[in-house]
């Protein structure tokens, strides 16, 4: 039994997982304290600790969350990922604190080769409320590329894909905040031969159910 879990105050996602928590039915704390932000919990009496992720690991995680839910909904056969992401200034999905509204900041280019080979140019945008990928993926036979109805990416109405801020607003009035989960549609084209081009919004989720999953794998956790 999960018992007295606590997270640092200060981690940029605290509030989110805190929400994301409770709707896998287990209630965090928030402390105060000094140093590298920490999960705490207890489990049958005994004391468990897990350094929680910073900015760069948290974008390194939602990348690649990404990438292997849009391989995982096309399905293509040896392919690359080239594209973009912008990255919400503030660390995470909620308007940034501080900072002029035309800010964009230049991050170093996310680089992967599991699933797939992938480069992304990082932008991080002042006031966005979620993560948003403009993404073109090459390989064979992909020119009029579908979405898989068993893939990991799901497709919005179209009346809320026009911009992202219609695409939240409706994710998050459904769930619980920026804690709103899974990968979104926005557009999917192919104006090219073998490649298409998907644009996509998401949340938070991906790292913030690594941090449970984390959570779940704790020995002796049931």
């Amino acid at each position: 039994m999960i018992e007295d879990a606590t997270v640092s105050a200060g981690w940029m996602l605290a509030a989110a997982f805190q929400a994301r928590a409770a709707t896998r039915g287990v209630t965090v704390g928030r402390i105060e304290e000094a140093g590298p932000p920490v999960l705490r919990w207890s489990q049958d009496g005994r004391p468990h600790r897990y350094a929680l992720p910073g900015e760069a690991a948290i974008r390194r995680a939602t990348v690649r969350a990404v990438i292997t839910a849009v391989i995982g909904s096309i399905r293509p056969a040896g392919a690359r990922v080239t594209g973009t992401v912008l990255v919400p200034a503030a660390g995470c999905c909620e308007p940034a604190g501080a900072g002029p509204v035309n800010a964009v900041r230049l991050l170093s280019p996310e680089v992967l080769t599991d699933p797939v080979e992938a480069w992304l140019a990082a932008l991080a945008v002042q006031h966005t409320r979620c993560w948003t990928f403009s993404l073109t993926v090459s390989g064979p036979g992909l020119h009029g590329a579908l979405l898989r109805s068993d893939g990991d990416v799901r497709a919005l109405p179209t009346q809320a894909a026009t911009d992202t801020a219609r695409a939240v607003d409706l994710l998050a009035a459904t769930s619980a905040g920026s804690a709103w989960p899974g990968v979104h549609l926005l557009r999917l084209s192919s104006a090219l031969p073998d490649s298409c081009h998907v644009e996509l919004v998401c949340g938070d989720t991906p790292v913030l159910d690594l941090v449970l999953e984390r959570l779940s794998r704790a020995p002796g956790a049931r």
